[in-house]
């Protein structure tokens, strides 16, 4: 819980949703609560 949706794309391995968060400003050093 807590996990962001950049978070669950590492862990789930899906580098192409990963790279499109992180291009459209995903928060890379948000952490989980």
């Amino acid at each position: 819980e807590g996990w962001t949706p950049l978070h669950l794309a590492i862990q789930s391995r899906c580098r192409d949703i990963a790279k499109v968060l992180l291009v459209n400003g995903a928060d890379k050093t948000r952490r989980t609560k």
